[in-house]
């Protein structure tokens, strides 16, 4: 899963593409360091500001 995050993130950084999804936001919002978990973060932030993060 946390494979398809990361084909997912850069596929929103290469087209630019912006949306939101409720349930991504909800697993960006948790604590912890899992790399799932980092990668929804990054995900989400892509597809709702644009700006990418570490």
């Amino acid at each position: 899963m946390t494979n398809l995050l990361i084909v997912a993130a850069t596929a929103a950084s290469l087209t630019g593409a912006r949306l939101r999804i409720p349930r991504l936001a909800a697993v960006a919002q948790r604590t912890g360091g899992s790399a799932f978990v980092k990668e929804a973060r990054r995900l989400h932030e892509l597809i709702t500001t644009g700006e990418e993060t570490a």
